[in-house]
């Protein structure tokens, strides 16, 4: 699969719009066409984009790699809300 069909499989898994992931991408509508035509072949800086706002690997999306790896992204925020549930369901443990 080439970077433009791939481009498209991926705004379509999300279930946008090419302006809506345009918008979210910070280029215009007609750029998104072009790109998942296969018209124009976007600079580097538009990959690491698409790879950053998607949390998708690069090599999906060059066509290195088959299936599409999702990057798990975590906060630290999301480790605190994640302990703060364990704590809570100790406390409850521990009161059975």
């Amino acid at each position: 699969m080439l970077f433009c069909e791939r481009l498209r499989a991926l705004r379509l898994s999300l279930g946008m719009s090419q302006y809506e992931f345009a918008d979210m991408l910070g280029v215009k509508r007609v750029n998104i066409t072009h790109y998942e035509s296969g018209e124009r072949t976007p600079k580097i800086d538009f990959l690491r984009t698409v790879c950053e706002k998607c949390v998708i690997s690069a090599e999906w999306m060059l066509g290195i790699d088959e299936k599409p790896v999702r990057i798990l992204t975590v906060t630290n925020s999301d480790i605190e809300k994640a302990l703060d549930h364990i704590q809570e369901a100790i406390e409850i443990l521990s009161m059975k």
